[in-house]
């Protein structure tokens, strides 16, 4: 990829995180209007630079996708977070998408039990942990059951901050896989 275009490219990436980091955390929303124009920025500026890399473009986007979205269907994470990832994926590519993945759940992991244990809910929230692969196969099992909701919507984490920090890591140290 031209020099040019890959600076542009990170670019859009640091502006995408930065803006969705502060949305999240003070809205606790991912907006469409950051999401789908990093996607098709991030797709189109692959596809300028040629097929192999609009390849990684849109497999780190469909990466994404399908491994975020049963987690979203039982309620456990908003389609703003995997838009994001998405995002991710598609401006940087498979392998730091798929870093930035692991990145943000260590990341969200760590947030969450920091505020679980500041709100005096670490062991409710424990146990709720072990009921997500149920909730998916349920989520699948019928109709949409979102049964992963957080008891208070104040609980909710706001994990397009975890996103951005995880997403930076592996940007910039170039986890290899």
């Amino acid at each position: 990829m031209p020099h040019s275009l890959e600076a542009l490219r990170h670019a859009l990436f640091l502006a995408l995180l930065l803006a969705s980091a502060i949305t999240d955390m003070y809205e606790r929303r991912i907006y469409n209007a950051f999401t789908y124009p990093a996607i098709s920025a991030g797709l189109l500026l692959a596809l300028l630079a040629g097929g192999h890399a609009f390849l990684e473009s849109a497999g780190g986007a469909c990466l994404a996708a399908a491994l975020l979205y049963p987690l979203c269907r039982a309620g456990g994470m908003g389609l703003g977070d995997l838009k994001l990832l998405a995002a991710v994926g598609a401006l940087e590519g498979v392998e730091t998408g798929s870093a930035a993945l692991l990145a943000s759940a260590v990341v969200g992991g760590m947030i969450a039990i920091v505020l679980a244990v500041r709100r005096g809910v670490f062991l409710a929230t424990l146990a709720r942990s072990f009921r997500v692969p149920a909730a998916i196969a349920r989520s699948f099992a019928g109709r949409r059951i979102r049964t992963l909701n957080p008891a208070h919507p104040g609980d909710a984490i706001p994990y397009g901050v975890a996103v951005a920090v995880g997403s930076i890591v592996a940007w910039r140290w170039h986890w290899p896989w």
